[in-house]
């Protein structure tokens, strides 16, 4: 056509993202150089999942219903010269009445590369869908425009009762890991190897309470207030150092891989130790010296495992911390210059060693202490477990314990082993909770790994419910 200020060539060959490409500028472009696939992008509407989506097709695609609902709107040159391009256009698009809010934005659309849109796909909750905004240049230099800005109110309240309820958990788990420490530390009770475990325990989650949560809730609020949305040329890749500086990212990364590794590390080592506690209980008893040694070695080996896994990447080419899905959790991906997550061999290797690997030690281990402790008699030790009180409880004695306790209790028939039943039950708690708070995390990440797609805006499977389902999952893992 005519008076098509584009190159053609490059602009029918073009694969739109929502991440690189304003759709208003895609559509007209395709249009105005009359490419062979611009009735059939109309007609599919593939991107119509936010309401400013609906209006470019509708303002690109069939002007006059365009002009139905937003008024008489000032034709796009030269567009509006060749009437044939529309012939074909006979469906109904799905701009809707309720979508005019973003008719004077659209309006301001005159066919020129002068114009940007960002598109926000990533807000957990049915309220908050994929959103998308666009301006012109002017009224982009016009005004300070934030995140918060182009949100819907509804979606932007929700945010905000986010992090309130983040910084509430914050100084619940603050005062709460406070008040173990105070109580590990004065009570003599608990001045050996357990002790030192749950110590250890509760200094990685004060670490959460006092410096993860209260950095990441102030980043995400200096992102959506007081951080101007970027204006990016037709094209060109978003980068994270727009929103936040990389460094920042990177200490926020570290306390939060180092608080997992050192709970889940503490974890399995203490597993190991209880192991040993039970298997051979005289010799764990009479080496008293031995026992600290040890546990001050497994405490070490914990740190610095925690260290050497936080810093990784840092150091590893391809890796970096990026905010997550929901911005409130630390993710490591392969390095990109795209904001959106990626995924690779390395990524997965990472997770697996710092998360599940350990957790798998600590059910087999725990399974083994369990096994040392009740020997065949299963149904005795769950009936004990999970039924204290009661007339079935009292009508069979649980069977005796395979080994006697560590710290010096002996069985003797038909005796309940307390103090072996209440070490279970201790850590079995302790490591289904951790397991369950890290499941809706594991399920986002093999979500991703097995239907990115799904999730994935720039891709043709993309589906918005399936994403607001996986984020949900994403917020729940954050709320654990």
């Amino acid at each position: 056509m005519e008076n098509c200020n584009t190159n053609c060539t490059e602009a029918c060959s073009l694969t739109f993202s929502p991440h690189l490409h304003s759709l208003s500028i895609y559509l007209y472009e395709l249009a105005c150089c009359q490419c062979d696939q611009f009735e059939l992008f109309c007609a599919e509407e593939r991107y119509s999942y936010t309401e400013f989506y609906r209006g470019a097709y509708a303002r690109l695609c069939n002007p006059a219903q365009f002009s139905e609902i937003c008024g008489e709107t000032e034709e796009i040159l030269p567009l509006s010269n060749n009437p044939a391009l529309y012939a074909n256009m006979t469906g109904t698009m799905k701009f809707k009445k309720e979508d005019d809010e973003f008719c004077p934005f659209l309006k301001k659309f005159d066919g020129s590369r002068n114009y940007d849109e960002w598109f926000n796909s990533i807000y957990p909750a049915k309220t908050c869908p994929p959103s998308s905004f666009g301006l012109s240049r002017s009224d982009y230099d016009s005004s300070f425009w934030t995140i918060s800005s182009i949100l819907p109110s509804s979606c932007l309240n929700l945010q905000i009762a986010y992090l309130a309820i983040f910084a509430f958990l914050a100084l619940l788990i603050t005062f709460a890991n406070v008040l173990v420490i105070l109580v590990l530390s004065r009570d003599n009770f608990y001045h050996n190897s357990y002790g030192i475990y749950k110590m250890n325990l509760a200094i990685a989650d004060l670490m959460v309470g006092l410096i993860v949560l209260p950095c990441l809730i102030g980043l995400r609020f200096h992102v959506m207030f007081n951080v101007k949305l970027p204006w990016r040329e037709y094209g060109q890749v978003p980068n994270s150092a727009d929103y936040f500086d990389q460094r920042t990212l990177d200490v926020l990364g570290f306390f939060n891989v180092f608080s997992l590794c050192i709970s889940i590390l503490t974890l399995t080592f203490s597993s190991f130790d209880r192991y040993l506690a039970v298997r051979f209980p005289m010799k764990y008893k009479n080496s008293e010296t031995g026992v600290k040694i040890l546990t001050v070695v497994f405490i070490s080996i914990v740190w610095i495992l925690g260290i050497l896994f936080a810093i990784t990447p840092w150091l590893k080419d391809g890796m970096r911390y990026v905010l997550g899905p929901s911005q409130l959790v630390i993710g490591v991906i392969p390095g990109a210059d795209e904001d959106f997550p990626l995924t690779d061999i390395w990524t997965e290797i990472f997770y697996a060693a710092i998360i599940v690997a350990p957790l798998l030690v600590v059910w087999i281990v725990n399974s083994a202490t369990i096994w040392e402790i009740i020997g065949d008699d299963c149904f005795a030790f769950f009936r004990t477990l999970f039924c204290c009180e009661g007339r079935f409880c009292k009508t069979r004695a649980p069977r005796e314990s395979r080994r006697p306790s560590a710290f010096g209790h002996v069985s003797k028939k038909h005796q309940k082993q307390s103090f072996e039943i209440r070490i279970a039950k201790t850590f079995l708690s302790m490591t289904a909770a951790f397991t369950l708070s890290l499941l809706p995390m594991g399920v986002v990440n093999l979500w991703f790994f097995l239907n990115p797609d799904s999730t994935n805006p720039n891709s043709l499977h993309f589906n918005p419910r399936l994403s607001a389902a996986r984020e949900f999952f994403d917020l729940l893992g954050n709320f654990c």
